[in-house]
């Protein structure tokens, strides 16, 4: 490379040269030969006197000032900037905060010496990274080679919503790290099950409570959305009712659903959450079991008929009774003694696991039991059983909500 001297009052301006580098100097007008001289030798420099090849001393952040004379004492300067050898990249210009998606204003990484001097003359290939990103993903063209030391990055971007800082690093170079931006959400644009609906009992209020955020088009929580959020059943296979709070302001961009329950059990129920404007979203499945199951086939005691029909009573409301006798059944529950009268409440032995359509539940009139009628319903569905050994088998008495269905009596 050369950098050419003008005579007199023409001269140019201002090149920069690392330590030790190498450079001709030539120059034009006046009359030759010319000479060649170091004016001001600050950098401990030297040049040839006849071919202006000039070397860089090893003091770097200084000026030299190069010269040269014509044949007839015309002299012409020129300034030289000395600079250290590449240590460290440096962002000039610093990444600044914008929404989800949207392109980040241009970010300049700069090559200097180890007193932040530009290095220009020292190409270096540049790569970009977030730091500590969670999973954030910076894209755009990230890599990129130093012109004059210096490379911009004018197309990246992040999805997710944060505060973040960049990394510059290329091989042999201190790393530079950038100071910390924002990524805010872009406008509210769907809604999202954060917290999915869990299996619950029949009554029984959902936990975790169920929460809808509203998020942006790349599902960044916007947390400063208030809209009102409600829930409905979207798949009911059982015909249920939702209860509790099915409507609720957001806060922080998150619609909290504390008291949701279900007044019957079922497979599959899915719920659909909507607001105005809005995309709406469908919850996973989940499941809602009666709370009152038996487990045993004694005739007292925890997890008994007996027990779980004591416990029924006390509920509020009309309560389901589920089976889960443990083995393969059937199961016989001798009585000892009559069962209590079944008011308002269904007792569904089809629930049994292995049921096929044939009862896998026996209640069976136990020698010591005087009385030989057999369970008594009061608005009650009584499904699903043998019953033998009573002279009456299955007695209803009065309302209208009765049923006994796939019994063998």
């Amino acid at each position: 490379a050369t950098t050419e001297i003008y005579t007199l009052s023409l001269h140019d301006a201002l090149p920069i040269f690392q330590t030790g580098q190498t450079q001709t100097f030539t120059a034009g007008g006046g009359f030759s030969p010319y000479t060649f001289s170091i004016a001001t030798n600050n950098s401990g420099g030297s040049i040839n006197p006849s071919t202006g090849v000039y070397t860089a001393g090893a003091t770097f952040d200084v000026s030299d000032t190069i010269r040269v004379t014509d044949a007839f004492g015309g002299t012409a300067d020129a300034t030289v900037n000395v600079v250290g050898v590449p240590a460290k990249l440096a962002l000039t210009v610093q990444p600044q905060s914008t929404t989800a998606g949207a392109s980040l204003p241009t970010v300049t990484v700069a090559v200097q010496d180890a007193s932040g001097n530009p290095v220009p003359n020292s190409p270096k290939f540049v790569q970009l990274a977030l730091v500590a990103s969670n999973g954030a993903v910076l894209a755009g063209t990230t890599t990129g080679t130093t012109v004059n030391g210096l490379v911009s990055f004018s197309n990246l971007s992040i999805a997710a919503a944060g505060t973040y800082t960049l990394t510059a690093s290329t091989s042999g170079l201190t790393t530079a790290t950038s100071d910390s931006f924002s990524i805010t959400p872009a406008a509210p644009a769907a809604l999202s099950f954060r917290v999915q609906p869990s299996n619950s009992g029949v009554g029984a209020a959902i936990t975790p409570p169920v929460e809808v955020a509203i998020v942006d088009s790349l599902g960044n929580v916007v947390t400063t959305a208030t809209n009102a959020v409600s829930l409905a059943l979207a798949n009911n296979p059982n015909a249920a009712t939702l209860g509790g709070t099915t409507t609720v302001n957001a806060v922080n961009g998150v619609a909290t659903f504390a008291d949701l329950s279900l007044d019957r059990e079922g497979t599959g129920f899915t719920l659909a959450a909507t607001a105005s404007g809005l995309s709406a979203a469908t919850s996973s499945a989940f499941d809602v079991t009666s709370q009152f199951e038996v487990t045993s086939a004694a005739d007292s005691g925890p997890g008994t008929l007996r027990q779980v029909l004591l416990d029924t009573t006390a509920a509020p409301g009309r309560e389901t009774i589920t089976f889960n006798i443990p083995g393969p059944g059937p199961h016989s529950i001798v009585l000892t003694e009559a069962l209590p009268q079944m008011n308002n409440v269904v007792i569904d032995a089809t629930t049994q696991p292995g049921y096929s359509g044939a009862p896998l539940v026996e209640i069976v009139r136990g020698s010591s039991v005087s009385q030989a009628i057999g369970p008594s319903l009061v608005n009650a569905v009584f499904r699903g059983f043998t019953v033998g050994g009573f002279s009456t088998g299955v007695t209803v008495y009065g309302g209208t909500l009765s049923e006994v269905r796939d019994c063998y009596i």
